[in-house]
């Protein structure tokens, strides 16, 4: 009797998981599209998902493939990287020797 209470828990936990609300931009990026092509949305402005387009319930949705990209640590990054370049140009053209 315990084996069988503890079956169902586990099996009743697994299928909670999966249930609930769906991430409406998910289903919204794959309008128009079909099955496997890809797709991506962006949460709140911070966070991009990148991925497929996979069926559920009859309903297309983009389904992630790939680690969430941090657009906040993304621009972050992209600025450093803008800074170190422009300070190299100014080096460079500082470095300049003129007879």
């Amino acid at each position: 009797m315990r084996f069988l209470m503890l079956l169902l828990a586990c099996v009743s936990h697994g299928v909670l998981a999966h249930s609930g609300h769906v991430n409406q931009q998910a289903v919204t990026a794959c309008e128009g599209k079909k099955k496997s092509d890809p797709c991506s949305y962006t949460v709140h402005d911070t966070q991009k998902y990148i991925g497929t387009c996979q069926a559920f319930s009859k309903a297309l949705m983009c389904v992630r493939n790939q680690p969430i990209e941090n657009l906040q640590q993304t621009a972050n990054a992209k600025a450093v990287l803008l800074k170190q370049y422009q300070l190299a140009i100014d080096v460079s053209h500082s470095s300049d020797v003129y007879f």
